[in-house]
């Protein structure tokens, strides 16, 4: 259930339409392999064993869920999984849970919303990849990117909020390789349209070239 609620918050939603009062639970991403995941985890925890397939109006893969009891299930744990809210954040069973439920939850926002950045595709000096690279993600919610910081620091990793464009960086070697053997991309998750370098490779190999390029193996 941690990796449903995080994916929720991520990329995902928990909704009741004013239109036709509809409880809806979804999640929305181009990564088949977190589709498919996410589908597991509702057969597991809701026992629902088909959801509404469609795509939204940019063309990305969405699966729906319409129930009440999921609904009010969910809510539960947060007030709302709407980041545009100030009220949204991540919840007090995670935050103050398990390390397993901390890393699912980091592992989801990082599949979700993060990615690694080389600088110049390593085609820079190996000062200027170590300065620049690293790896990020994004929230509009400065609360969950606090949430999130304080979390990777349980981990030994420091990570910088950037509120001018609501992005978490993590770089430097002692973070980068923490987040690696800690945290990680899930397995077959590829970057998709975050870097002209990177586009369709996975994002583990991303963080493995990153290391690479930087001298850190």
């Amino acid at each position: 259930k941690a990796r449903i609620i995080s994916h929720c918050l991520f990329d995902g939603s928990v909704n009741l339409t004013e239109s036709n009062k509809m409880y809806e639970i979804s999640y929305c991403n181009k990564n088949d392999v977190l589709i498919n995941q996410f589908k597991e985890d509702i057969i597991n925890v809701y026992g629902f064993k088909k959801g509404n397939e469609k795509r939204n109006n940019k063309g990305i893969p969405v699966i729906a869920y319409r129930s009440k009891d999921a609904y009010l299930d969910l809510l539960r744990y947060t007030p709302t999984y709407s980041t545009k809210n100030p009220k949204c954040k991540i919840p007090s069973e995670i935050i103050d849970g398990k390390d397993e439920y901390k890393i699912i939850l980091l592992k989801a926002f990082f599949d979700d919303e993060g990615w690694c950045y080389i600088y110049k595709g390593g085609k820079s000096t190996l000062s200027g990849i170590r300065k620049n690279s690293g790896i990020f993600g994004a929230s509009i919610s400065s609360t969950i990117r606090r949430q999130i910081i304080s979390l990777l620091k349980e981990f030994g990793i420091n990570a910088i909020d950037r509120p001018q464009d609501g992005k978490i960086m993590i770089r430097g070697k002692i973070n980068v390789i923490n987040f690696m053997n800690l945290i990680n991309f899930t397995k077959s998750v590829k970057a998709q349209g975050d870097s002209k370098y990177w586009n369709g490779t996975e994002k583990r190999e991303v963080l493995n070239k990153l290391i690479e390029f930087a001298g850190w193996k």
